[in-house]
């Protein structure tokens, strides 16, 4: 009985074409610019691996960036549901529901991240951008200065923290500064420097 429901599990795991759930996704995976052709291969990863956690995960980088946003979101879902301490699909999750204009779902997203792995810089990042999106610059000035302590070179958040330090009052040029010295002046929107360093 065992050998037979052994046969049948490797039955189930390759496609009708003799292809393997791997070998879709390996497809997928080579193929850097093609959004559709990797979502139809994950997806036909899926249909013979349906627990393939990295497959929901890399379908959903596609749908966001064929700004199929609730797509994405379903698929970093289930990621979750098969690997709870899946930094990377919160923190996309949380990058798609802003894209939707969600920045409160957005902020939960990277805050659940932030709980497994509290020591990721780009997650307070993060949630900084979507406090600025929501016009709350004194949270994103706090949440980008946790950026900069645990990445002392990370020349957005300066760049970041410095226009949320203007929006509120303070003064925001040392910041761009500090930015353009890490980065470069690209770094810096040009109008950015120019309203709050002249």
């Amino acid at each position: 009985m065992r050998l037979f429901i052994t046969a049948l599990a490797c039955l189930i795991s390759v496609s009708v074409f003799g292809q393997t759930a791997k070998d879709y996704f390996d497809k997928a995976r080579n193929n850097e610019s093609d959004w559709q052709y990797q979502i139809d291969n994950y997806t036909k990863c899926l249909l013979i691996d349906p627990d393939a956690a990295d497959a929901y995960f890399y379908r959903g980088i596609a749908s966001n960036e064929l700004g199929r946003y609730e797509d994405a979101i379903a698929d970093f879902t289930k990621a979750i549901s098969i690997d709870p301490d899946d930094v990377l699909a919160y923190n996309n999750r949380g990058l798609s529901y802003s894209k939707l204009g969600n920045e409160f779902a957005a902020i939960v997203e990277f805050m659940s991240a932030i709980k497994i792995d509290p020591d990721n810089a780009n997650l307070y990042y993060n949630i900084g951008v979507s406090y600025m999106e929501l016009e709350n610059h004194e949270y994103a000035i706090t949440e980008f200065t946790k950026a900069i302590i645990i990445d002392p070179d990370y020349a957005s958040a300066y760049n970041n923290r410095g226009i949320s330090k203007y929006l509120s009052g303070f003064e925001g040029c040392s910041d761009l500064m500090e930015a353009i010295k890490i980065g470069g002046v690209e770094c810096v929107h040009p109008d950015a420097l120019k309203t709050i360093c002249e």
